[in-house]
């Protein structure tokens, strides 16, 4: 697990859903920590046991979090530790709340402009289905051990019969998109690097701050960034390719304002 991901997550995200005593108590119980694991549970996270932090020296390095793996994500919701379909996403071993507000407004609500943008990358479905794919929209994704995102919108390669009993991973998805508005930057910076990480092909931020497409494309995995950035603008078109080799040409105004 990287720990470069983590400290960014810690240190830009608001939203962190930490653990409490109770949960972690639960977790004992049900056997989800390797048994004879050295680590201790601390302001809402569980901690290595043998990291060497002096509390208020700023010079010693900060605790070493244990990263959740999807394995054990998976295993919390069934045995009700977390609850099922809570608005939680698992990011770079971290439980994090998902942020589909209207900058400014509460983060815990989800803002008209996003719900419908949401809708129309739905609708786009109709669309790619007789090329191969179909889209499905905040839905999970497993990328690998330590990352369990539930973007937007994913455009995946296949039927929804392949589906029945996993989740799409890095190498099913042609293309991600993120409806950003108060989680511009987050999308940007940490939902780039996990995805690009992981190797998504495609990776479309529709910015509602700026009105505006951003298309990434040519992951650059290791390094957390994709090598080229298109920006559309509303009068422009953008072309995704599908899982038969065609290219679905979707005019940048229908998923903005």
């Amino acid at each position: 697990m990287n720990a470069a991901v983590q400290d960014k997550i810690r240190t830009q995200s608001p939203m962190l859903a930490l653990l409490t005593a109770e949960q972690y108590g639960q977790i004992l119980k049900s056997g989800i920590l390797p048994e004879g694991a050295s680590i201790e549970f601390r302001d809402g996270f569980l901690i290595y046991a043998d990291h060497e932090q002096a509390d208020g020296n700023p010079s010693m390095p900060r605790p070493r979090i244990v990263p959740l793996t999807v394995e054990q994500y998976h295993q919390m919701i069934a045995d009700g530790i977390l609850e099922e379909g809570a608005p939680i996403e698992l990011l770079g071993g971290l439980l994090v709340r998902k942020d589909r507000s209207h900058a400014g407004e509460d983060p815990m609500t989800v803002g008209h402009m996003h719900m419908w943008v949401v809708q129309q990358i739905s609708e786009l479905n109709e669309s790619v289905k007789p090329h191969g794919c179909f889209i499905c929209t905040q839905q999970p994704i497993a990328l690998m051990p330590a990352n369990e995102p539930e973007p937007d919108g994913a455009l995946i390669r296949g039927s929804t019969d392949i589906f029945r009993r996993r989740k799409p991973a890095a190498e099913d998805i042609l293309c991600l998109f993120e409806v950003a508005d108060s989680s511009l930057s987050y999308d940007r910076t940490i939902k780039q690097q996990i995805y690009a990480d992981a190797g998504i092909l495609q990776y479309l931020i529709i910015n509602l701050i700026d009105n505006v497409i951003e298309f990434r494309t040519n992951p650059r995995p290791g390094q957390g960034r994709y090598g080229h950035t298109e920006i559309l603008r509303p009068a422009q078109k953008l072309a995704i390719p599908l899982a038969d080799g065609s290219m679905l040409d979707v005019e940048a105004r229908r998923l903005l304002l």
